[in-house]
């Protein structure tokens, strides 16, 4: 499983229409997938590793220093019109900086 840092920084509103556009491309040419939160890119694709539910590459697409920017970004990508793997809902602790994800099959 592959792991590629490309995203956005800044407040959600600043970034949310490129976002939701260029996830939307990624939508469009993968079978499936998936919207997260983690606080630490390199731990959660070890977990993402470990699940065997055949996810080939995590791409970190959006950074910041305020859990209420992530939470509300990862709500509007989630209950987007695409189809997306279920999802869980993330509750975090205080940390330095939250980033979104995706992960594609």
């Amino acid at each position: 499983m592959e792991l590629k840092y490309d995203y956005w920084t800044g407040p959600f509103e600043d970034v949310k229409g490129s976002l939701v556009r260029n996830i939307s491309q990624y939508s469009i040419s993968n079978n499936a997938i998936k919207i997260g939160i983690t606080t630490d890119p390199e731990r959660r694709i070890q977990e993402h590793r470990r699940s065997n539910l055949g996810w080939k590459r995590m791409v970190v697409k959006y950074q910041t220093s305020s859990v209420s920017y992530i939470n509300v970004i990862e709500e509007i990508l989630i209950n987007y019109h695409w189809e997306y793997v279920n999802n869980e809902k993330s509750i975090f602790s205080q940390a330095e900086f939250y980033y979104l994800y995706i992960l594609i099959k």
